[in-house]
C-alpha cells in the first residue's frame, strides 16, 4: 500500500470510513484499506486519457489517486469529479508527478494544481518529494506532488 496515504489516513480520520480509489489498477491500496475496515470503491482508467465519470456514487469520507492525474486531459473534470463524490468535510489525497521529474513527459505544476483545487477545496496542502521506482524496468528517481485537501463547503 502507498504508505503515505496510509499515514494520512490515519492522522485525518479516528474510524474507517468510505473510499473511493480513482485509477485503481491492480487495486494494491483497494485490498489494503479494506483490510483496515474501509469500504472502497475502484474505478480504473481502461482507455485513453479520460475518465468519463459525471456519476455521483454514494457520498465518500475519502477519494484518492495515486499517479493518475497526469495522464488526464481534463484535470478540471477529474477535480470535479473527486469533489462531487465527498461526502461535507471530506478529503482529498493525490499522487501525481511534478514538472520537476526528468522522467516522464506527463507532469503538473503546483501552481496548475492550486488553481485546480482552490474553488471547491480548502486546507490544501502541497508536498513535493522525490521517490526510487524500484520497478525493474524503470529504477529510476522521481519527483512526486502530494496533494491533502478537505472538500469546502459550497
Amino acid at each position: 500500500m502507498n504508505y503515505r496515504l496510509l499515514k494520512f489516513i490515519k492522522e485525518a480520520f479516528k474510524n474507517p470510513g468510505t473510499a473511493l480509489d480513482f485509477g485503481s489498477g491492480e487495486g494494491m491500496d483497494k485490498a489494503c484499506l479494506k483490510n483496515l475496515g474501509w469500504i472502497v470503491r475502484g474505478v480504473d482508467l481502461k482507455s485513453g486519457t479520460d475518465l468519463n465519470l459525471p456519476f455521483e456514487a454514494k457520498k465518500v469520507d475519502l477519494v484518492y489517486a495515486n499517479y493518475l492525474l497526469q495522464f488526464l486531459d481534463n484535470k478540471k473534470q477529474f477535480i470535479d469529479n473527486c469533489f462531487n463524490n465527498l461526502k461535507k468535510g471530506g478529503r482529498l489525497f493525490l499522487h501525481t508527478f511534478d514538472k520537476s521529474d526528468r522522467v516522464l513527459k506527463k507532469k503538473i505544476s503546483t501552481k496548475e494544481l492550486k488553481k485546480l483545487l482552490r474553488d471547491k477545496f480548502e486546507d490544501i496542502e502541497i508536498n513535493i518529494f522525490s521517490e526510487f521506482d524500484n520497478h525493474p524496468k524503470h529504477r529510476h528517481w522521481h519527483k512526486i506532488l502530494e496533494v491533502t485537501a478537505k472538500k469546502r463547503e459550497l
